[in-house]
């Protein structure tokens, strides 16, 4: 993985802004080994998240344990029909030994 500051919190509108920015591209991202809970209306979905990135012009490729903690969208502009993300939490996971 490369050099991507760790441990950093960011608010909805920080997150958002790097993509609007153009400071963040995926260019390759997947969601695997993905298992949701459901609590009523919340949800918490934990898996695996894989990406070819970049963060201001800095390589931020790497495997990621990924948990998102999504509720109930009561039509409050979620995207689709269904859930709203409210949070998320990426770990970097270590590289796998031969």
């Amino acid at each position: 993985m490369g050099s991507v500051p760790r441990g950093f919190v960011l608010d909805k509108e920080q997150w958002l802004e790097r993509y609007a920015s153009g400071d963040l591209i995926h260019d390759a991202f997947d969601w695997t080994e993905v298992e949701v809970r459901r609590h009523g209306e919340s949800a918490v979905a934990i898996g695996v998240q894989s990406q070819q990135s970049i963060v201001d012009g800095r390589d931020a490729d790497g495997r990621f344990r990924a948990t998102q903690f999504l509720v109930k969208d009561r039509g409050g502009g979620g995207i689709g029909d269904g859930w709203r993300l409210v949070g998320i939490h990426l770990s970097a996971l270590a590289e796998r030994m031969p």
